[in-house]
């Protein structure tokens, strides 16, 4: 069975965390495949930066949030995505859409919505409405509806969580499997 990667995929740390914590969830992520660690906003250390760069040396660690560049939606919205892929296709960009979102998912959609409460950075309802938010099936349901829309990379923002591991798991696991489950045969 063909094995693909519907979309390459980045990860934003979350602002408030404590290095060690960092130097986890980057380590993490880079382990599984992920292409790019996106730092919060702030002043780092030399020496911490170094250190995370050595133990993500798969991954390329950007310092602060890329700027919000024509080609970089803060939406799931398909209608949204789509617009921007028809603008990119007519002016020959060349560079699909960037999808900068949070992601809450879990094996339940109680599961989801218990570790949305647990993190006072958004609301169930912000969640629903521009990021992907919901059961696993239902969250990679949404992914293969965008990328065929034109969403070529997703950044993703997580809840740093006790599981955190199996969070970034089933992060990628939403972007690489089966070519056939990924409508990709």
């Amino acid at each position: 069975m063909k094995s693909v990667q519907l979309l390459q995929l980045g990860l934003n740390i979350n602002p408030g965390l404590r290095n060690t914590e960092i130097i986890h969830m980057a380590q993490l992520a880079a382990r599984l495949g992920f292409s790019e660690i996106y730092l919060p906003e702030g002043q780092y250390d030399p020496q911490f930066v170094s250190e995370l760069e050595g133990v993500v040396e798969a991954s390329r660690v950007v310092l602060h949030p890329r700027e919000k560049v024509y080609t970089v939606l803060s939406s799931a919205n398909l209608d949204g995505v789509r617009r921007l892929s028809e603008v990119l296709k007519k002016d020959s960009l060349g560079s699909g859409v960037i999808l900068d979102v949070n992601v809450f998912i879990g094996r339940t959609l109680n599961e989801a919505m218990a570790r949305a409460e647990r993190d006072a950075r958004f609301t169930i309802a912000e969640l629903q409405e521009s990021g992907l938010f919901g059961t696993f099936e239902q969250v990679q349901g949404r992914i293969i509806e965008l990328a065929s829309a034109g969403v070529e990379q997703l950044i993703a923002t997580v809840p740093y969580e006790l599981d955190v591991a199996d969070v970034l798991a089933q992060m990628r696991a939403l972007v690489v499997g089966p070519a056939v489950k990924l409508g990709k045969s």
